[in-house]
């Protein structure tokens, strides 16, 4: 199948995974206030900053894409890593923007013991744990710092094909994109469009990786940038091998950034 064959068989899904999406059962706050997120602790250590990862909201998304990152932190510093709602058969989506904040916010808390904690967000969750480190702000909640793993924007969609090309094409992949991930991806992907984050106080950190995903236009500035005020570190690989095969890689330059937030860390 040519490229555009594969594009239009691509665009032809997404239309009706966001049609479905629409008719999928939502929750709201606090009707959800008994609602526990699944999380994942995968790595535990005697530092005093610990680490609380949000997936991103593709169809893949989940704790198990913090899997090879946390590996590095073994014996360093605790690493708790959440889910997102709906991409589960059985669970319910948030409602709005207010709702998936709110919920997920609960989760951070709930992993937090009332410790100061760094909040890591990866691709499109790196939007989410901004958006999530705002609210806790507002809550008054200690949120350490704020790091974003290659996020882009939901007004961006530079990568978004190259991702569903890849998802599409592994046969490994393949088999997980179910219509309840499919739609819960649609869903948060039209949720969080037109959503105005608000600048956080916390230092934030942009890790940018060094290389092209395959597929992606070299016309431009290609990498990715963030609004707000915060540090840039760039790291080897791609925007998916940095979570991967390049991850320790992005553990470490994450791990000499946040040690030099404190000396308590040194």
């Amino acid at each position: 199948m040519s490229d555009n064959g594969i594009s239009e068989k691509l665009r032809a899904y997404s239309e009706r995974a966001a049609h479905l999406a629409r008719s999928r059962a939502t929750f709201d706050f606090p009707l959800a206030a008994d609602m526990t997120l699944r999380s994942v602790r995968l790595a535990e250590g005697p530092a005093r900053l610990g680490i609380v990862g949000i997936p991103s909201t593709v169809a893949l998304c989940g704790p198990h894409q913090y899997l090879e990152f946390a590996k590095n932190f073994r014996d360093v510093r605790n690493l708790v890593a959440l889910s997102v709602p709906g991409f589960v058969a059985g669970e319910l989506l948030p409602a709005n923007v207010r709702v998936a904040v709110e919920v997920e916010a609960a989760a951070v808390q709930g992993c937090m013991d009332g410790a100061p904690v760094v909040l890591i967000g990866y691709s499109s969750g790196g939007v989410f744990a901004y958006g999530v480190a705002h609210h806790l702000e507002r809550m008054g909640a200690p949120v350490a710092a704020v790091v974003l793993i290659d996020a882009y924007s939901f007004q961006d969609g530079r990568d978004a094909d190259v991702l569903l090309r890849r998802m599409f094409e592994d046969k490994e992949l393949r088999r997980y994109l179910n219509n309840t991930r499919m739609t819960a991806m649609s869903w948060y992907t039209s949720l969080f469009t037109d959503w105005e984050l608000a600048e956080v106080l916390a230092p934030t950190l942009l890790v940018q990786p060094k290389e092209l995903m395959p597929g992606m236009q070299r016309d431009g500035d290609w990498k990715s940038t963030w609004p707000y005020p915060h540090d840039i570190v760039e790291v080897p690989g791609d925007h998916w091998t940095m979570m991967m095969e390049d991850a320790g890689s992005t553990a470490e330059a994450i791990e000499r950034w946040i040690s030099d937030l404190t000396e308590v860390d040194r």
